[in-house]
């Protein structure tokens, strides 16, 4: 079972009928759009940057909300690429290690002055 982190942001559950967050309740038929719409997305990211850790250590600092996870893909391989990405995104270690590993020198150091001031997701 995951650890309680109140400092970490959670993922929304974007599933018919279950939107609380903004009372917002889609049919089925308009999850499926935006399902639909989001693979696509999800998608064309992996064709700009296969690597989910790559693509993280380039984007993730200056995210605020990064919720693909809140969709149910159809693509295994969509689902599992979303779930990394954010997962890298959102472990201030595991993005460390990406941006080091990824990063030129000159995006490496505006990283490195974000982890140092602790603005990083602002």
């Amino acid at each position: 079972m995951e650890e309680e982190n109140p400092e970490r942001l959670k993922p929304l559950r974007f599933k018919p009928g279950t939107d609380k967050s903004s009372g917002v309740f889609p049919s089925e038929e308009q999850m499926k759009v935006l399902q639909e719409k989001a693979e696509k997305k999800i998608s064309l990211l992996m064709v700009e940057c296969p690597n989910p850790d790559e693509w993280a250590a380039k984007h993730g600092a200056g995210m605020i909300m990064f919720y693909p996870d809140r969709y149910e893909y159809r693509d295994p391989a969509v689902r599992e690429w979303a779930r990394r990405a954010r997962e890298v995104m959102f472990d201030d270690e595991l993005l460390t290690v990406a941006e080091d590993r990824y990063l030129t020198d000159k995006e490496l150091e505006q990283a490195k002055l974000k982890r140092e001031s602790g603005t990083r997701h602002e």
